[in-house]
């Protein structure tokens, strides 16, 4: 499916926020390495999905109501085998319910499980003054503690990308950090590049927030995706 296939048929649901399946569809459209993953609306989509990506595997609820799956239970780690990911689907949607109330659900994601490495933040959004605006951060669940993020106005060039880098308090994290190799800062640079092409070239994304996007070595994956359509 295209992007403005994707879009288009978000509009059509009344929706603005692109599920995180729909959003690493656009993603990879742009080469931009994400995670492997599968949609399934039932159990035994889902074990075939695990099956085919292989364990240990993600769990993720789909609901255009949820914006923070980690707050109501909706995310689980570690699944290794048909018997984990069996008995996880019934109690993760069971703590859904129980938490967000009566969402609509359309199943769950299943998703390749990514080793440990540097976790950044890596956003864009359309400003009515100055354009599209590029964000490059230290990731994870702090990043709105900490705001430890560097901004710049798209198209961005690679010594753009690198200054951004040099702004970040937490930059030596990139250097090697508790047995982590260091991280190829090309590896974010072609990331950060791809996805200024992407917010210029489609003017029907208002907002993509990255986080976090996993960085071990020379490879960077984007792990959660979350994308705002124009309304």
């Amino acid at each position: 499916m295209e992007i403005s296939d994707i879009v288009a048929q978000a509009a059509s649901e009344g929706r603005s926020i692109l599920n995180e399946y729909e959003a690493k569809t656009v993603l990879k459209r742009h080469s931009i390495p994400t995670t492997e993953i599968k949609l399934a609306r039932t159990l035994s989509e889902a074990l075939k999905a695990a099956k085919e990506i292989g364990y240990p595997v993600v769990m993720k609820v789909v609901s255009p109501e949820i914006t923070h799956k980690t707050d109501v239970g909706g995310v689980v780690l570690n699944i290794d085998s048909d018997e984990k990911l069996a008995e996880e689907y019934e109690l993760m949607l069971k703590r859904v319910r129980e938490a967000a109330g009566d969402v609509k659900i359309l199943g769950v994601t299943v998703q390749e499980q990514v080793d440990r490495g540097v976790e950044l933040m890596i956003g864009a959004i359309r400003d009515p003054q100055f354009g599209p605006v590029l964000a490059l951060g230290i990731g994870g669940v702090f990043v709105e503690v900490y705001g430890d993020v560097a901004y710049r106005v798209a198209p961005v060039s690679r010594d753009d990308v690198l200054d951004m880098i040099s702004e970040l308090k937490g930059r030596k994290l990139l250097e090697g950090f508790r047995g982590l190799p260091p991280v190829d800062l090309e590896a974010v640079i072609s990331m950060m590049l791809k996805i200024s092409d992407m917010i210029i070239e489609h003017e029907e994304i208002a907002e993509m927030d990255l986080n976090p996007v996993i960085f071990r070595g020379s490879a960077g994956k984007v792990v959660d995706a979350r994308v705002r359509i124009v309304a």
